[in-house]
C-alpha cells in the first residue's frame, strides 16, 4: 500500500516536471501581456501630460483602477502557479469552481493561442475533499488534451465545456471523437500515456470515479462522486 501510493506521488511530480515549461512560458506570456497593458497606459498619459493636455481625476482614477487589475491578476496567476507545483498531500474542501478557475488562469495564454473557448457551467455548487493542486493537475491535463487534439485534427473553433451538477462534474469538447482503439485502452486503463492515468489515480484517492467516452464531435469524461 506504502508503495503503491510513493509511485503515484512519483507520478504525479513527473507529471507536474513535463508540463513546467510550457506552463512556465504560458506564466511568462500572461505577465508579458500584463506589463504591456500597464505601460501602454503609462505611456498614453506621459504623451497626453508632454502635451499640455489636462488629465481629469476621472482618467487618472480609470488608469489606476486598470493598472491595479492587471497587477491583481499577474500576482493571481502566479500564485495559482505556486500553489500547482508546490508538493502537497494535505487535503482541503474546496468548490470545483475554484480548481478549474485555478488551472484556466495558468493556462490562459494557451487557451487564447489556440483559439480555444473554455465555458463552466455551474448547475449545482460541487464540493470536493481532496488535495487541491492534485484536482488542478487533472484539469490542466484535460484541457492540454483537448487543445492538442483540436491542433492535431484542425478545428478552427475548439470549445471545452466543463458542466458542475449535483452529481457529477461533465468534462467535453468539439475536438474530435477519441479513436475507437484507443478509447478501448483508456476504459480498460492500458493505455500507454501518462496524462489519463494520473487523473484515474487522482479521482481514486480522492474517492472518485471516471467514466470515458464520446459525442458525436468530441471526447467526453464523466468524473462521478462517491
Amino acid at each position: 500500500m506504502q508503495n503503491d501510493k510513493e509511485q503515484q506521488n512519483l507520478l504525479l511530480q513527473k507529471n507536474k516536471k513535463e508540463e513546467l515549461g510550457e506552463l512556465i512560458a504560458s506564466i511568462s506570456h500572461q505577465w508579458r501581456d500584463g506589463l504591456n497593458k500597464i505601460a501602454s497606459i503609462n505611456l498614453e498619459k506621459m504623451m497626453k501630460m508632454r502635451l499640455g493636455h489636462p488629465l481629469t481625476d476621472e482618467e487618472l482614477l480609470k488608469s489606476f483602477q486598470e493598472i491595479d487589475e492587471s497587477i491583481a491578476f499577474m500576482s493571481k496567476t502566479m500564485q495559482d502557479f505556486l500553489d500547482f507545483y508546490k508538493p502537497s498531500a494535505s487535503l482541503a474542501r474546496f468548490d470545483a469552481k475554484e480548481s478549474l478557475h485555478a488551472a484556466r488562469n495558468i493556462i490562459d495564454t494557451k487557451l487564447k493561442q489556440s483559439n480555444t473557448v473554455l465555458d463552466v457551467i455551474e448547475l449545482h455548487e460541487t464540493s470536493i475533499e481532496a488535495v487541491k493542486n492534485e484536482w488542478v493537475q487533472i484539469w490542466l491535463n484535460l484541457f492540454n488534451n483537448s487543445i492538442k487534439e483540436a491542433q492535431k485534427r484542425g478545428i478552427a473553433e475548439p470549445r471545452i465545456s466543463v458542466k458542475l451538477t449535483k452529481e457529477k462534474i461533465l468534462y467535453y469538447d468539439n475536438c474530435g471523437a477519441i479513436e475507437p482503439e484507443i478509447l478501448q485502452k483508456l476504459q480498460h486503463r492500458t493505455h500507454e500515456g501518462i496524462g489519463v492515468k494520473i487523473i484515474y489515480d487522482i479521482l481514486e484517492k480522492s474517492g472518485w470515479s471516471l467514466q470515458i467516452g464520446n459525442s458525436e464531435i468530441g471526447a467526453v469524461f464523466t468524473l462521478l462522486k462517491p
